[in-house]
């Protein structure tokens, strides 16, 4: 698998995750082990980054401010 296919499904990973957390947090439930998930891939996708120097999502001006 690429590094551009790795980062764009641990991107998609992230955006579940996301919803997940919403949805917990509207029903006011806990949602510490999708927390400290959410926390993981985000470092993996810093570390990711910073490995190949450019984000796929840096190439493209509208989406840089969305991740």
């Amino acid at each position: 698998m690429s590094k551009y296919q790795l980062e764009k499904q641990m991107r998609n990973e992230l955006l579940s995750l996301n919803k997940i957390i919403d949805r917990k947090i509207m029903l006011g439930l806990s949602y510490n082990r999708e927390a400290r998930d959410h926390k993981a891939l985000l470092a993996r996708i810093m570390r990711l980054k910073h490995a190949t120097g450019r984000s796929i999502f840096d190439r493209f001006s509208f989406a840089s401010g969305l991740f």
